[in-house]
């Protein structure tokens, strides 16, 4: 699979459900909202990586 629009409507429905579960164990509300494609999954990685560098500093040299 390459893109969450791959999934089977089952297979989304237990994903969905882990979330929702893993955060009200914890006490906390959760909302689950639609999943996002392959692209946003890449631009949000990609994203989380500069911050990553910014806060952290470049440790690739150490």
């Amino acid at each position: 699979m390459k893109d969450v629009s791959e999934l089977p409507p089952h297979t989304e429905k237990q994903i969905r459900r882990f979330f929702m579960d893993y955060k009200s164990l914890e006490g906390k509300e959760v909302v689950v909202e639609e999943f996002m494609g392959r692209e946003v999954a890449i631009r949000i990685v990609e994203e989380a990586i500069v911050l990553y560098g910014r806060t952290f500093g470049d440790r690739s040299t150490e």
